[in-house]
């Protein structure tokens, strides 16, 4: 079962068996008020003479343990071991709820030196029954500290030149780490990085705290995080024979100052319903062996984009794909991919939507915008979309890099103060196969639009556009590969 960021750690003292509750408002009479012949004493524990397998069950009941006869001061150092609880000679069905308390933890009279290394386990834990108000900070330290794994916030340190750190590879960090805890890289490292299965990890390169991009260590490599919640910050990773970073399988995280250059796959690949907050980092010269975007979002993932840069990568600045979603703002997309092979500033396809606020996408290979496959395109303003400037003839062959490209059922709206520019060849935007282009409020279009195959265009009033309308049919309704343009504004 997968194990979430907001657990409570604090239910890890409840393997030992203690059901703990409130604290009662007052105490009952002490055993040092107490005068019997035949109790046990505390000096009969602390010498052995009794031990638990000595005790007749029922000897020890709820009367006894109710007047508070036995309390926490009466159990010497060591008289309650680790060893006796492992090996269940006081197991929980023997302990009286209320009979261990705040009190009893309060004055240490079990710590967390007295808990054996394996006796707290997860199946051992129940809901609720040990509270973070229940534990002194001596039990908290002994738990986060314990054997099995991390937890709690530590730190581990990364030196993979064995100069310093707590180890030589981000993999034996990761291997030993548990929720919430933080990977700090002390150097350079190189190696493929696996995470499975591990929530609220931190990975870090930002060993001098300065937040810098690209933090102060490189690696060269990959990190996959598979069903799991982690956040990367502050790192170079380069050199992959894949993506730098791949988020798989239902992942969650986070992707801050980070540098990912150099990868033979995508920057970074969000992949199968996955969701990653994407901040102040740059995606660069990835796509050198086979597809490769700055980032790529595919097949039901999710993303935001803010103050990033996607430029100079073999196919397209971000790609979206298979019923996926950006979000991306203020961010950069340029000189990506190249026209034969219809790269893009913004490729979306296969019943996908991508919103865009205050962005620049120019040079890009084919367009800056693309849009197919039934999928959605929104700039909300502030945005500035130009076509790679050609020596083609758009008005005559076509065959040019374009500003917006829409196909196959696509549609693409722009809107407030945004720009399209259809660079020195004039060409602003190609509209074919039953898709929409939509341009209204104070949007400025400079250049041509062409048009084909059922396409439809229309302009909203308050939009300006500067250019011609190729392929356009206002009037005939018939035969095949029709056009239709609308205008609340006159064309040219």
């Amino acid at each position: 079962m997968r194990k979430k960021s907001s657990i409570n750690q604090t239910l890890f003292l409840a393997a030992i068996g203690l059901a703990v509750t409130t604290p009662q408002a007052a105490q009952a009479q002490l055993a040092t008020d107490v005068q019997c012949t035949g109790c046990v004493q505390s000096s009969d524990i602390e010498d052995g003479t009794i031990s638990p397998l000595d005790l007749i069950p029922g000897s020890i009941n709820t009367n006894t343990i109710a007047n508070l006869s036995i309390t926490g001061n009466k159990i010497s150092g060591g008289a309650v071991t680790g060893a006796k609880i492992a090996n269940s000679t006081i197991s929980p069905a023997k302990l009286i709820p209320g009979s261990i308390n705040t009190t009893t933890l309060a004055n240490s009279s079990v710590t967390g030196n007295k808990i054996a290394d394996g006796v707290v386990t997860s199946a051992k834990i129940t809901n609720g029954t040990v509270l973070l108000e229940d534990l002194n900070q001596e039990v908290i330290d002994a738990i986060n500290a314990g054997g099995g794994g991390g937890g709690g916030g530590v730190t581990h340190t990364v030196d993979c030149v064995g100069a310093t750190g707590d180890f030589t590879s981000i993999q034996d960090a990761v291997n030993a780490a548990g929720f919430d805890d933080r990977i700090l890289l002390m150097s350079d490292c190189a190696e493929d990085v696996v995470i499975e299965d591990v929530d609220g990890l931190v990975i870090s390169g930002d060993e001098s705290n300065t937040q810098t991009q690209g933090g102060d260590h490189t690696l060269t490599g990959s990190i996959l995080v598979d069903f799991g919640d982690v956040e990367i910050e502050y790192l170079t990773v380069t050199g992959s024979s894949g993506p730098g970073i791949w988020f798989h399988g239902n992942s969650d995280g986070s992707v801050t100052g980070v540098n990912s250059n150099s990868n033979a796959g995508s920057g970074l690949l969000v992949n199968l319903a996955s969701t990653v907050g994407i901040e102040d980092s740059i995606f660069t010269n990835n796509g050198t062996g086979s597809y490769g975007a700055g980032i790529e979002v595919a097949n039901a993932s999710k993303v935001i984009v803010q103050n990033s840069t996607m430029n100079n990568n073999g196919n397209d600045g971000i790609g979206v794909f298979r019923d996926s979603f950006a979000y991306v703002t203020g961010s950069t997309l340029n000189n990506n991919g190249i026209e034969s092979n219809f790269d893009a500033g913004f490729q979306v396809a296969h019943h996908s939507s991508v919103r865009s606020t205050n962005n620049t996408a120019t040079g890009n290979g084919y367009a800056a915008i693309e849009i197919g496959g039934q999928s959605f395109f929104r700039s909300d303003g502030g945005d500035t979309f130009t076509a790679a400037n050609d020596t083609c003839d758009f008005s005559g062959s076509g065959d040019c890099p374009v500003a917006i490209d829409v196909y196959r059922q696509g549609y693409v709206e722009v809107r407030g103060n945004s720009t399209v520019n259809g660079g020195t060849q004039d060409a602003a935007a190609q509209v074919f196969h039953q898709s929409l282009f939509e341009f209204r409020d104070t949007v400025s279009v400079t250049g041509d639009v062409s048009l084909g195959q059922i396409a439809f265009v229309r302009a909203r009033s308050g939009a300006t556009f500067a250019g011609g309308m190729l392929g356009c049919n206002n009037t005939t309704r018939e035969g095949p590969g029709f056009s239709i343009c609308r205008d609340q504004v006159n064309f040219p």
